[in-house]
């Protein structure tokens, strides 16, 4: 089982960074980083030995992490063997006996502190870490899940909660610190006199905000007052690109009347709901949120309704996956959300 052999791994990375500390400041970041995306990637290997049976290249993808895996293995059996060779560590020495040893060591050779790096462990992680992102770049592709993800565990009225709250955009909460820069940097890119339409992507892993800032973009005033209709769609995991073109269209016109409201909701046929969306938007300068995309072909399948009208509208799309956003847009403008600084934490 491929899990079995990454958290194995994951393990001895752990142990590693314990009981070879001294040794270990060199590098320390990237060992910390091989095991925490070690860690992630093992949350997705159930979906991935789910679906090997109908994909050749799900189980390619099964295959490398595991390589990975055992690369890391060799990596930690090497470094080890070559600390006890070049120190003469005693085996049977205890735990406390050898870090009294390293600690000696080092404060009698200062350059110890780059011994990890003379060993090499500094340049083979980095070439895992190379291999790596390819794998996490290839799961998005594939759309390898996370089975341990909230999302999927969560009673289904919370889920619902969750979509609502996503689906409606008017709520702002002024109390929110550490987006300040964020919305300036981006509202900068909104506004730059671009005829063609742009779309601006905010990406970053879960819980980062992205949304947010979405939000508080949408609901600027002055940024609103600068295109002729605005709209709001959430996707999330599960879409059907049928029901996101009707909400977006609501979200666009938004139907007064009951008449008008069972009008689009008979609209069924994907080609009747992109001409009307398409036909609306003609000759107007528009601001859509795409909220929360998974999915590669989620902008490729609503993009022929959005036209480029060459009047400088904009679309703002927020997505975990990097690739995602890369694909979007002949010429994109990929925005990653980083952690929040210490005094805002």
């Amino acid at each position: 089982m491929g899990d079995a052999v990454v958290s194995f791994v994951v393990g001895r990375l752990g142990d590693l960074l314990i009981e070879q500390v001294v040794f270990l400041r060199g590098v320390r970041d990237e060992v910390t980083w091989l095991k925490g995306t070690l860690t992630m990637m093992s949350c997705f290997l159930k979906d991935a030995e789910d679906k090997q049976d109908g994909d050749h290249r799900v189980r390619k993808w099964i295959s490398d992490v595991r390589d990975v895996a055992y690369d890391a293995e060799d990596i930690i059996d090497n470094f080890i063997l070559k600390v006890e060779e070049g120190e003469g560590t005693p085996k049977k020495m205890g735990r406390k006996d050898c870090f009294q040893k390293y600690f000696c060591i080092c404060n009698k050779h200062a350059s110890l502190i780059e011994q990890a790096n003379l060993y090499g462990i500094g340049k083979e992680i980095n070439t895992l870490k190379k291999r790596l992102e390819e794998i996490q770049r290839n799961r998005e592709i594939f759309n390898i899940r996370d089975i341990n993800d909230g999302r999927e565990r969560s009673d289904p009225r919370n889920e619902r909660l969750n979509q609502l709250q996503r689906e409606t955009p008017y709520e702002d909460n002024e109390l929110v610190v550490g987006f300040q820069e964020d919305v300036a940097k981006l509202m900068s890119e909104l506004v730059e006199e671009v005829k063609h339409r742009r779309v601006i992507s905010i990406v970053g892993m879960g819980g980062l905000g992205k949304t947010t800032i979405a939000r508080k973009l949408y609901n600027n005033n002055s940024l609103r007052e600068k295109f002729d209709c605005y709209a709001w769609v959430s996707v999330s995991k599960d879409y059907n690109i049928q029901n996101l073109l009707q909400k977006t269209i609501k979200s666009f016109t938004k139907p007064t009347s009951k008449e008008e409201f069972e009008f689009l909701e008979k609209m069924k046929e994907l080609d009747d709901l992109e001409a009307h969306l398409r036909k609306y938007l003609e000759g107007r300068r528009y601001l859509v949120v795409v909220d929360d995309v998974w999915d590669l072909n989620v902008w490729a399948s609503l993009r022929r309704a959005f036209p480029d009208n060459k009047n400088g509208s904009r679309v703002i799309m927020t997505a975990r996956s990097k690739t995602i956003a890369e694909h979007c847009d002949e010429i994109p403008y990929v925005y990653e959300r980083p952690f929040l600084k210490e005094e805002e934490s």
